[in-house]
């Protein structure tokens, strides 16, 4: 990658604004109005009704703009923010393209951050963590860069090798990359950054993965299938299965290594706990699912010895890659996806 520019910045110089539209977003925010004087948060309005927003400490902010929702070219977002202006733009946590119309409006540098398990151009895209956790890796990089118009394809300004423990969900592991981001940005106004371009000839993409897509492939093996509810976890829709049409979204399952006699299909429910927690059949081994929920309230014991309905993981892993292609069929889906 060749070197194309050099940027010295002063935090008490510039104008700080930070797009956050969830969660994830007001935890950025809230480590960083301690470290900058954050003149703006843009977010969205329905942002108002969380508690998490309730509770954050507004003191330190000059002022919030509230958006109709996370489209920046919708005609009454384009006005509200058109009236604003920053020097410095953090992008904490949103889901769609910022416009160039908008990224000419900043002065200085529009900042983004994403994962992938080794380099950028490779694992572009959407849910890029969730496809990390569920296809083992145990370390990937997080990369700030300079936000353009396009896909994660801006130059790049740091990098950041992050740890997977086997334990941890991807709540866990957001904690992670939340504190690295934050560090890193802080870093940004201790010394000259170097802007270095991406290979954009390169660029190969993670498909988006919907709520249908978190649907447990019982033919898998142990460690694959919790590798999948520890990414498929808050605050991400939860994995889940289905026995006789009732839904059982999956909070926590461990391997469980029982040599039983008796036979079992993969999917089969082969014993129900007096605490409501089962194990699940699968293909080297049983899940023992210590924490779920059903919006039925069902009586998990009365299926004892009966089978989950599943998608063989092959076929439900090829109808979201077929489904990003008819899409995208000029993209290129990211080798770090293990078929």
């Amino acid at each position: 990658m060749k070197y194309l520019k050099k940027i010295l910045l002063s935090k008490n110089k510039y104008s700080i604004g930070i797009l956050a539209s969830n969660k994830i977003g007001f935890e950025i925010a809230n480590i960083l109005k301690d470290k900058f004087k954050i003149n703006t948060i843009i977010t969205t309005k329905k942002i108002t009704s969380e508690n998490y927003f309730k509770t954050f400490n507004k003191k330190n902010i000059k002022k919030f703009i509230f958006l109709d929702n996370q489209n920046l070219n919708y005609s009454e977002n384009k006005k509200k923010l058109k009236s604003i202006k920053i020097d410095i733009l953090i992008n904490a946590s949103w889901n769609k393209l910022i416009p160039k119309w908008f990224l000419d409006e900043i002065k200085i540098l529009s900042i983004g951050g994403h994962v992938s398990p080794r380099k950028l151009e490779l694992g572009r895209g959407q849910s890029p963590l969730s496809w990390i956790m569920i296809n083992g890796y145990k370390t990937f990089n997080f990369f700030i860069f300079k936000i353009n118009e396009g896909i994660d394809d801006g130059h790049l300004i740091f990098k950041k090798k992050i740890e997977i423990l086997e334990s941890q969900k991807i709540s866990d592991v957001y904690k992670k990359i939340i504190l690295e981001y934050c560090a890193l940005i802080e870093n940004l106004f201790k010394k000259k950054i170097i802007l270095k371009k991406q290979n954009n000839g390169e660029g190969h993409f993670f498909p988006k993965r919907i709520p249908k897509d978190s649907e447990i492939s019982w033919d898998n093996k142990m460690d694959k299938i919790i590798q999948f509810i520890n990414a498929n976890n808050y605050p991400n829709p939860l994995s889940f299965t289905e026995i006789n049409k009732n839904k059982i979204e999956i909070i926590e399952g461990v391997k469980f290594n029982w040599k039983s006699k008796q036979k079992f299909k993969n999917g089969e429910i082969a014993k129900v706990f007096l605490d409501k927690s089962f194990l699940i059949k699968c293909n080297d081994g049983f899940i023992l699912i210590k924490n779920w929920l059903s919006k039925k309230n069902l009586n998990i014991s009365k299926y004892e010895g009966k089978k989950c309905v599943f998608k063989k993981n092959k076929i439900q892993l090829n109808q979201i890659l077929k489904r990003f292609q008819k899409k995208y069929p000029n993209k290129k889906i990211s080798d770090y996806i293990k078929i």
